[in-house]
């Protein structure tokens, strides 16, 4: 039937004339479009109203929990506990403060009164065997990357024995307990790092296990950072790493005469070593960061390699034992390697920043197609965040492995500075970017919905990767391109919600949080607007 000579009208069905599928095309395409733009109008009304309310809330939630973290007990006497091989379990089920083995608030806290401990004098060993142990499940927040096997049987020895913990590390731990555990036990906070600082200074006037009093250091530092004192955490950090680079004890032969340090007695200490050069290198890159000051502590490429860590390990002497090759393969497959690969990006992205914003692109080009590659590498290489790697058999945490979660993101972190530089002359770098955004969106969504253990809060580095992802979208919002594409500015606040959701959580939980929602708050109100007006 032809339509143009029939008495019927078009119905819309079959056959029907190329003036009616015109319109009808038009006609929905005209409903889409009106839909998309109500559902933006609705995103920017929601976002600008976010915005106001941002940082106003003078309601705190409680950050106290009845129930801690505690590192569980290893079984005496077995031959498993040494093994390099056993690792710890990312169950993919929620469980109590994330932590598989946990202790009653409430009963930690009943022995200070029990003791009536004035804190004048040394900790009961009940008291100090509780603190030990809520410390370790944070460890990794702290880089104490220390061999916890050694470190648990040294704890165990008599203060008079010459191999105990010394004081000034134990007081350390339990700084960092009291800081992680908060309620109570967070008001002894002062009185520890006095008490640290008095027993680093003892053992370092009597040359009294220097190896303890250094890894008491990286986790002063560490707390100290964390309360925003970064000058004295730069002081002690590059203080310990010039002690360490003039001993020679790390990425060079070992100077006894001229040392505080003695040299290694066995593998495990020449292992703990290389340990500590990572744990003093991370601490010393993320100060160097966080407060614009000169890092300290060099990189050793040595440490990059299996063979490399061998000839550090041998220092001059004889080949590395069938022991010594089997722990240091644990080393180099654990999250080491991780975590030094990622901090050498950091560092590197945060040096090209520098020197982009201060020269501009040209010249710079290979080295930027470098670093996109090195990212791009390791972000197809990174491990799950339900890897295990990073814990003990012991130990079963719930969803994610606090010791992946700051990799990933630092790294995508990385990736936004990186690719933001460039994103406004480049569609490519456009595209990463908004890939690293969705990725951070997607951790801080995890992280905000699962409880105390692992949050992003507590470690050192948190508020910097939030902090960037939020401006980046602020900028893209405002930009011509997103705001006259529909459905990249829905996308976009989508995103946006997720990250300020993240914001409004740590605000009302953690004070340290409090500076950052009121300096971002005029750039996401300008983006707000030009949202609103598009």
């Amino acid at each position: 039937m032809n339509m143009r000579t029939s008495t019927q009208r078009c119905n819309g069905s079959r056959p029907i004339c190329s003036r009616s599928r015109a319109l009808e095309l038009e006609l929905s395409v005209h409903k889409a479009t009106l839909a998309s733009a109500h559902n933006l109008s609705l995103a920017s009304m929601r976002l600008l109203e976010r915005v106001k309310r941002l940082g106003t809330s003078q309601e705190r939630r409680p950050t106290d929990t009845r129930w801690l973290p505690i590192y569980p007990q290893p079984p005496h006497n077995s031959s498993d506990l040494l093994s390099p091989k056993r690792t710890g379990q990312v169950l993919g089920d929620d469980v109590t403060e994330g932590y598989s083995s946990v202790v009653s608030r409430d009963s930690v806290e009943s022995q200070l009164t029990v003791h009536q401990w004035s804190g004048l004098d040394d900790l009961p060993s009940s008291i100090s065997d509780h603190l030990i142990h809520l410390f370790l499940p944070y460890r990794s927040h702290y880089y104490f990357f220390m061999d916890l096997p050694y470190f648990l049987h040294c704890f165990s020895l008599p203060p008079s024995h010459p191999e105990s913990i010394h004081p000034c590390l134990l007081n350390a731990c339990y700084l960092a307990a009291c800081e992680s555990s908060g309620g109570v036990l967070a008001s002894l906070q002062p009185f520890f790092i006095q008490r640290t600082r008095y027993f680093l200074n003892q053992s370092l006037m009597y040359g009294d296990r220097i190896m303890h009093f250094l890894w008491a250091t990286v986790v002063l530092a560490c707390n100290l950072g964390r309360r925003r004192r970064l000058g004295e955490a730069y002081v002690i950090v590059s203080s310990a790493a010039l002690l360490v680079s003039a001993s020679g004890r790390i990425g060079g032969e070992h100077l006894p005469s001229e040392s505080l340090l003695p040299p290694p007695k066995n593998e495990t200490e020449a292992i703990d070593g290389i340990r500590l050069a990572y744990s003093l290198y991370i601490t010393d890159q993320i100060l160097t960061t966080l407060g614009a000051t000169p890092a300290t502590f060099r990189y050793d490429d040595r440490w990059a390699s299996p063979s490399g860590q061998r000839d550090i390990m041998r220092n001059g002497n004889s080949e590395v034992s069938p022991t010594g090759k089997e722990k240091l393969e644990e080393l180099w497959a654990s999250d080491f390697d991780l975590k030094i690969s990622i901090v050498r990006i950091v560092e590197k992205v945060s040096k090209f920043a520098f020197a982009y914003c201060a020269n501009g692109y040209r010249g710079m080009e290979a080295e930027y197609t470098l670093l996109e590659s090195e990212i791009r590498s390791r972000q197809k290489s990174i491990p799950s965040l339900s890897d295990p790697r990073g814990l003990r058999a012991e130990e079963a945490v719930s969803t994610f492995n606090p010791h992946i979660l700051q990799a990933h993101s630092s790294l995508y972190g990385s990736g936004l500075i990186l690719w933001g530089l460039r994103a406004p002359e480049d569609a490519a770098a456009k595209r990463q970017m908004l890939e690293c955004l969705e990725a951070l969106a997607a951790i801080c969504e995890l992280v905000g919905t699962h409880r105390h253990l692992g949050r992003v809060h507590s470690l050192i580095t948190s508020m910097l990767p939030v902090r960037n992802a939020i401006r980046a979208l602020a900028s893209q919002i405002r930009s011509k391109e997103v705001r006259g594409n529909v459905a990249l500015s829905t996308h976009y606040c989508s995103i946006m919600e997720i990250l300020l959701d993240f914001l409004d959580e740590m605000t009302l939980r953690y004070s340290e949080w409090n500076d950052l929602p009121l300096s971002l708050k005029d750039t996401l109100a300008t983006a707000a607007k030009c949202l609103g007006a598009s």
